[in-house]
This record gives structure tokens, C-alpha cells and sequence, in this order.
């Protein structure tokens, strides 16, 4: 059940507005909880975060703006005084996952 919700919320963009915030709301109430305490944390995180794209565009985009951001700093502060070098090869985690795939 899980799954074929989040295939169809993975489709929301083809629907109309309102059955767009009613499936997002409907995921975001029944099958994220499912998902977490089934110990599916990828899945219930997606749900999630599709769910909140949906039900509140603006607070999505500053949430992403800000994560943006965020990496952005992080890969700053991890460069080298080499312009060949790329701050991805001593990075902790993936903090510049753009660096990387890039290469």
C-alpha cells in the first residue's frame, strides 16, 4: 500500500490542484506514519517532502533554498588552496553533492 502511494504521489503534478492537496494531506496523515513505523525511513521522508511540496509550495521552496544554501557553505569551507583539487575528495558525508556529480 505504501508503495502505490508514493508512486502516486510521485504523479500528483498530472492531477487537478485539489485532488493534488487532498492525496498530499491524505499521505501525509495515513501512509507517512505507516511508513515510519513500518522502519521505511526513506519512503516515509519522501512522502513527506512531496506531501509538503503540495499542501505548501512556499515553505517547500524556502526549506530548499536553505538546504541549498547550506551545502554551498559547507563546500566553501572545505576547499583547498589547489584550484585542481575539489572539495568533494575531503569532504565529511556527502555536503557537496554537486561537486561530486559533477565529476
Amino acid at each position: 500500500m505504501c508503495i502505490r502511494d508514493r508512486h502516486n504521489l510521485r504523479t500528483l503534478k498530472h492531477m487537478p490542484r485539489q485532488k493534488q492537496r487532498d492525496k498530499a494531506r491524505e499521505t501525509l496523515e495515513v501512509y507517512a506514519p505507516i511508513a515510519h513505523r513500518l522502519g521505511i525511513r526513506t519512503v516515509k521522508e519522501e512522502m513527506e517532502d512531496i506531501s509538503l511540496k503540495y499542501l505548501d509550495p512556499i515553505a517547500y521552496e524556502e526549506i530548499v533554498t536553505q538546504l541549498a544554501l547550506k551545502d554551498a557553505k559547507a563546500c566553501l569551507l572545505y576547499t583547498s588552496p589547489s584550484p585542481r583539487d575539489s572539495c568533494a575528495s575531503r569532504m565529511p558525508s556527502s555536503a557537496c553533492k554537486k561537486k561530486k556529480k559533477k565529476k
